[in-house]
């Protein structure tokens, strides 16, 4: 008896719970997997910004997990174009998406960040900031080291 009504306790949190932790209703979806170009490995903390296909209008964000997995949830049915960025990649467009009402669009390729070559203004503050350039267990394509004072 005990566990009949422990099972129809989580059954009824489960209920209540459930509108409130999934999109809107009528709203759709779009994932994606964003990897770097040289190697595909997954990239994390990605910048995802969905803006309307039809102009500026802003759609959405989020930002990629540790296996490089974004979803855009709550979208209106209609086209989207994707703006994915991060410091030290290039930014990548992705357009020509489209949802309809309640879809789960998963972009078909992996969306590959391209490392940016940095220029001399990017050194300058690189070295502006050379005592807390060394952080335990980072890795870089680039090293600054930094002189006596």
């Amino acid at each position: 008896m005990k566990q009949l009504l422990a099972i129809l306790t989580l059954v009824m949190v489960a209920a209540i719970a459930s509108p409130v932790l999934a999109a809107p209703k009528g709203t759709s979806t779009i994932q994606g997997v964003v990897t770097e170009s040289a190697h595909g490995q997954p990239v994390t903390s990605v910048s995802v910004i969905a803006l309307a296909a039809n102009g500026n209008a802003w759609a959405g964000s989020t930002q990629t997990g540790k296996d490089g997995v974004f979803r855009l949830n709550g979208l209106r049915a209609g086209g989207y174009r994707l703006f994915v960025s991060k410091p030290g990649y290039r930014t990548v467009e992705v357009s020509g998406l489209e949802v309809g009402t309640s879809d789960h669009l998963v972009v078909g390729f992996p969306i590959a960040l391209e490392r940016a070559a940095l220029n001399e203004s990017d050194l300058i503050q690189l070295v502006a900031r050379c005592n807390n350039l060394v952080n335990p267990g980072e890795v870089a394509d680039v090293y600054v080291v930094c002189g006596g004072k």
